[in-house]
């Protein structure tokens, strides 16, 4: 009963990331699962929460969460009804210090995000992980991989449904509780190493004459300035870690040089060393992928990994995290057994 109720709750949950992806990616309508890009709604939405966004029907109150299209501006906002005015809604990020500067209007609402005793149905953080694996994959590769998650699931139930017979409940052995919490503390894993992947979009300007720029700590922006052709100039850029850990940098210009890399730092700061090489006059610019992952992998197999695809890098070292997490627990649960058997009462 457990588990029919578990998977009937896994796949309803699988199919409505399906069809909010069909409508986002198809039809540009922002209903059901979505990610807050931004923290404009602290602290009822933090970045990279995934919400849940239905239809508005009828005239939005006073303190309901809108998501409205803003022409102009050319994207989505989810923020709070404050007033009235005009016929249409003056609204307000609930951390932003001022309302936003334009009336809402009607034309402009698409849904809204429904609240329980005040705080919104959401997911916390796994926004990070969707939009890392929709970058990597991109969005209709993401929307395949859950369809096919779906697909392979509701075959293999019909396929196994003739042969489940009914049997009388029966506790887990403790294979099977181990392996659901490596299950659990891998899906945290994933989530929480997300947040230490950044995309950098970075831009410089080639020019002609002399550039008197040498070595600049940049703090990794890539907002690199102006450059003379045909040169190669020297950056840096400071990172920092509370416990030991490696930064691992994939650039997708190959004149963007890292000359450590992976940088290992054993918590505390460290500085990574890039070469830049300008070609001809005009913008260039790259986008790099910084990593910073627990240090349980040598730093070459780490960039191997990362080379081949970033997601499996955070895959491999989650798996990793969760098998000494599962480990320490099972030394618990066997230290709790032995103290649990009562020694044998001889006659």
């Amino acid at each position: 009963m457990i588990r029919q109720t578990v998977y009937c709750v896994m796949l309803a949950f699988g199919v409505s990331l399906l069809v909010s992806g069909i409508g986002s990616v198809l039809f540009h309508l922002p209903y059901g699962w979505q990610i807050d890009a931004t923290n404009s709604m602290e602290p009822l939405i933090y970045p990279g929460d995934v919400v849940l966004v239905l239809p508005q029907i009828g005239r939005a109150s006073i303190g309901e969460i809108l998501v409205y299209y803003q022409p102009q501006e050319g994207i989505y906002y989810a923020h709070e009804v404050i007033g009235y005015k005009d016929g249409g809604y003056i609204t307000k990020g609930i951390n932003n210090p001022y309302p936003d500067p334009w009336i809402v209007k009607e034309s402009w609402v698409r849904g809204f995000i429904p609240t329980v005793f005040g705080y919104p149905i959401k997911i916390p953080e796994v926004g990070y992980t969707v939009k890392l694996i929709e970058t990597t994959l991109g969005e209709k590769g993401l929307i395949l991989l859950v369809a096919g998650a779906a697909v392979f699931s509701e075959v293999r139930s019909r396929l196994l449904g003739g042969e489940v017979k009914i049997r009388r409940p029966r506790q887990l052995s403790k294979r099977q509780l181990l392996g659901g919490f490596f299950l659990v503390a891998f899906a945290v894993s994933m989530v929480a190493l997300s947040h230490g992947v950044i995309r950098v979009e970075g831009e410089w300007n080639v020019v002609h004459f002399q550039s008197l720029r040498g070595y600049t700590n940049v703090g990794l922006s890539f907002s690199l300035g102006t450059l003379r052709t045909n040169s190669t100039y020297y950056f840096g850029g400071n990172v920092s870690s509370k416990v030991p850990a490696l930064f691992v940098f994939l650039s997708s210009n190959p004149d963007v040089r890292f000359l450590n890399d992976p940088l290992v730092d054993m918590g505390g700061k460290a500085t990574e060393n890039f070469t830049v090489t300008t070609g001809g006059v005009g913008e260039q610019g790259s986008v790099v992928t910084e990593m910073a992952v627990p240090y349980v992998l040598p730093a070459g197999a780490a960039l191997y990994v990362a080379k081949v695809n970033p997601i499996f890098l955070l895959a491999l070292v989650s798996s990793e995290v969760s098998f000494f997490i599962t480990l320490v627990v099972w030394g618990v649960m066997e230290l709790t057994s032995r103290r649990n058997i009562e020694p044998a009462v001889r006659s």
